[in-house]
């Protein structure tokens, strides 16, 4: 019993340790970061080559494909998650079966879901969007191999999946990153033989397979018991189903609240204006590197901590929510601020007149959408993805009420002003719900309540100022300030030390 106890000590110090946690999130963000670089040069050459129209149909591709997320039914989460606990209680060896009943689960759902999206196709490209007519037969084909290819989508979660409940973070991130890079780069591999958006989708596709063979060989590396017991287990489908099915609610209605807006202007408007939509929502949503790359981290810590009933899991929640607070209010204070210059210098003054103040509202809402995410993976970590999800579907039928109403009246300033308002409702519900689970009480983040509200404060005054001379001045001014307080009052001791020594190397190092 002795060595029992010491060795699950021993597990907790190993997987919740902050160097680990560290260094799991950089690996993280790398992932999510390089994708974007080659997105930020790739966009405007593809507008050139493409034209908006099919701009505007591979937007809605990726967002199909960020979509497939539904038919994973919530069990690749429901597995990292069991598989957490179970490393935590020193049982990993006894875990294949819950691995390969997850597999087979999927398998059936793959195929339903290819099976739902085919027969789905035809009336969203003919009826639904406004497709040019001279691209809906090319936009059908591509919607057409997307059905087809959700089984891979979904297997490639679940062999993640295990990757992350063994906190390798550095071998997903080494098959992320070319993976991210294929899917902005497809366009120019397919250029000197066709500009069809269907050529990219099968580009995009076969990266996607490649990816799901490296995804199963390392699995199967980093745990070598999955080749010791093949096996479905009937038991283990009430379990993966108690924690995803709530998890397949949020997966379902999540993605319809984060992509369904343009499938609104393309509706509603015109599918060139979901270029003017989509293109600066899909660079100013890139940000979610940054919280995804410190969430996807701490979900299995969470999962951990919880099933340990140790005090970090509070630590954890509270720096998570600092460093994302840290890093993302300066960036989105600058995009806010100098949102037109920038959009003007990229791609063109006519796209900055149509795209600016959609990508002014949308940076708030992916600001406080952020934060929000930290309470979110506490949730789910702690076992209660029914919270989550009993949330989503209150919140769905006014979001799609607003949305419609919105862009009806405003265009599509009013869709990134619905989507914003959407996502700061979501995270007051959240932070109250994961406040309660870990025991936070109101008293006790008054501060992180007061930082949050001025930030906010700043940022819609951000959207007021006028004249590149005073928005200069406004930031000079903001950020002056913001890293004062962040250094006296946000950071510890311990944090400021670190800083110093960090600094300290690189002064050597240059030296």
């Amino acid at each position: 019993m002795d060595i029992e106890h010491e060795h699950m000590r021993h597990s907790e110090h190993a997987l919740l340790r902050g160097g680990l946690l560290a260094r799991n999130v950089i690996f993280s963000f790398a992932g999510q970061a390089v994708p974007l670089l080659v997105a930020v040069f790739a966009v405007p050459e593809i507008i050139s080559q493409f034209g908006v129209d099919r701009l505007g149909i591979l937007m809605i591709a990726w967002a199909f494909v960020g979509y497939l997320s539904l038919f994973d039914l919530g069990i690749s989460r429901a597995l990292t998650q069991l598989l957490s606990s179970k490393i935590a209680a020193g049982e990993e060896e006894r875990s294949s079966p819950i691995v390969w009943t997850s597999v087979l689960m999927m398998l059936v759902v793959g195929v339903i879901g290819s099976i739902v999206f085919w027969f789905a196709s035809m009336p969203l490209v003919y009826h639904v969007l406004r497709t040019p007519d001279a691209l809906k037969g090319e936009t059908l084909r591509s919607f057409y191999l997307l059905a087809l290819s959700i089984p891979i989508d979904v297997f490639t979660s679940c062999f993640r999946g295990i990757l992350e409940a063994k906190q390798r973070f550095d071998i997903i991130n080494y098959i992320r990153i070319p993976l991210g890079i294929l899917t902005f780069a497809s366009p120019f591999l397919v250029l000197p033989f066709s500009r069809s958006v269907f050529a990219i989708i099968v580009v995009m596709v076969l990266a996607n397979i490649l990816a799901l063979i490296a995804y199963v060989i390392m699995a199967f590396r980093v745990m070598p018991s999955l080749s010791h017991d093949i096996s479905f287990h009937a038991r283990h489908v009430a379990r993966l189903l108690g924690f995803g099915a709530w998890m397949t609610v949020s997966n379902v209605i999540g993605p319809i609240m984060i992509y369904m807006d343009r499938f609104f202007v393309g509706a509603v408007i015109s599918i060139a204006a979901v270029a003017y939509y989509a293109t600066p929502y899909e660079v100013i949503t890139k940000l979610w590197i940054i919280p995804q790359a410190i969430v996807t981290v701490l979900f299995p810590a969470f999962a951990l901590g919880f099933t340990r009933k140790t005090p970090r899991t509070l630590l954890i929640f509270e720096r998570g929510l600092k460093y994302s607070f840290l890093v993302l209010f300066p960036i989105i204070l600058m995009v806010i601020t100098l949102s037109r210059f920038g959009l003007a210098i990229w791609l063109g003054p006519e796209f900055a007149l149509k795209s600016a103040r959609v990508l002014e509202w949308l940076s708030v809402g992916i600001f406080i959408n952020s934060l929000s995410q930290v309470a979110f993976a506490l949730i789910q970590g702690a076992g209660r993805p029914d919270l989550t999800a009993k949330v989503h579907m209150i919140e769905l039928p006014f979001y799609l009420i607003l949305l419609w109403s919105l862009t009806s009246s405003m265009g599509i300033n009013g869709t990134a002003l619905a989507w914003t308002l959407r996502v700061v409702i979501d995270a007051v519900i959240m932070f109250a719900i994961a406040g309660n689970i870990i025991g936070m009480k109101l008293s006790g983040a008054v501060k992180e309540l007061v930082l949050m509200g001025s930030a906010l404060f700043l940022l819609f005054l951000a959207l007021f100022t006028y004249g590149y001379a005073v928005k200069l001045a406004f930031l000079l001014v903001v950020l002056t300030g913001f890293s004062i307080i962040a250094w006296r009052v946000v950071l510890t001791g311990e944090e400021k030390s670190w800083l110093r020594d960090r600094l300290s190397e690189l002064s050597l190092r240059k030296a």
